[in-house]
């Protein structure tokens, strides 16, 4: 896979340290606006705005089964020609990339809410990889960006 010129500068970096309350989903999506939004391109913002939301909210909704306070880190690295995300979390490990979806459904009246989050995002980004560090889950999620990222 030829990944195309490199640079020898260090990449952008930002971090963003969220709880696990549901309100944090808009906040996390406003920062990466923030960051972003106008120096991608609409399709390439969408796919990473869905990764963040669907890695986000499965982990606030399956990873923490206890009552202690978690925190999870969001960490944005902007390369020359690509965008990676990465999720990282101290809940229990869970590797969605060998989660597989259900069977899609045949009839509209099948169709159910939930369970196509990990399609979508193995459908609308480039790279999707897992690890388990430290008793910590760190999900890296990568959208190329044709064109380049703007300055």
């Amino acid at each position: 896979m030829n990944e195309g010129p490199r640079s020898d500068a260090p990449p952008s970096e930002h971090r963003l340290e969220i709880g696990t309350a549901r309100s944090e989903l808009r906040r996390v999506s406003a920062w990466l606006h923030d960051l972003l939004g106008d120096r991608l391109p609409a399709d390439a913002l969408f796919a990473l705005d869905l990764g963040i939301q669907e890695s986000v909210a499965n982990a606030m909704s399956y990873a923490f089964p206890d009552d202690r306070a978690h925190a999870m880190v969001v960490t944005l690295r902007r390369r020359d020609d690509r965008i990676e995300i990465e999720v990282e979390d101290d809940g229990i490990p869970f590797d969605p990339l060998g989660f597989q979806p259900p069977p899609l459904p045949e009839r509209l009246e099948d169709v159910t809410l939930g369970g196509n989050g990990i399609r979508l995002m193995r459908r609308f980004l480039d790279e999707i990889s897992y690890r388990r560090s430290s008793d910590r889950n760190h999900l890296i999620m990568t959208r190329r960006v044709s064109g380049g990222i703007r300055p």
